[in-house]
């Protein structure tokens, strides 16, 4: 028996009514909660992560080696060169054809969102 209030079913019939919606599996649905659940877990472990190296570099304050008891190496800071880019602002404005020239169309991709 359908039930008219049932997302199932009304997810059912929109399946049917757009050829871009897949109606999910049990099995897929448990999928996308899982997911869910591993992707709050990684931004857990990234917060305690990024504590973990406050506290790492508040240690080395402005050295840039830190030992440990027994003498060995623990962890290293160092300043690391800044990376050389292109003012692509600069290039537009004071040579418009070759940046016109240089630009290159990114392959499309899908995202994939969870509700």
């Amino acid at each position: 028996m359908l039930v008219k209030d049932d997302k199932r079913v009304v997810a059912m019939f929109d399946a049917v009514i757009d050829p871009d919606f897949a109606f999910a599996t049990i099995e897929c649905e448990n999928a996308v909660e899982e997911l869910k659940k591993i992707k709050r877990q990684v931004k857990m472990l990234e917060a305690n992560a990024a504590l973990m190296s406050e506290i790492i570099k508040k240690e080395l304050s402005d050295k840039d080696t830190l030992v440990g008891d027994d003498g060995t190496v623990i962890a290293t800071y160092k300043l690391a060169e800044g990376r050389v880019d292109v003012d692509k602002k600069l290039l537009q404005e004071f040579y418009p054809e070759a940046y016109k020239d240089c630009l290159v169309q990114g392959k499309g991709y899908r995202s994939l969102l969870l509700k």
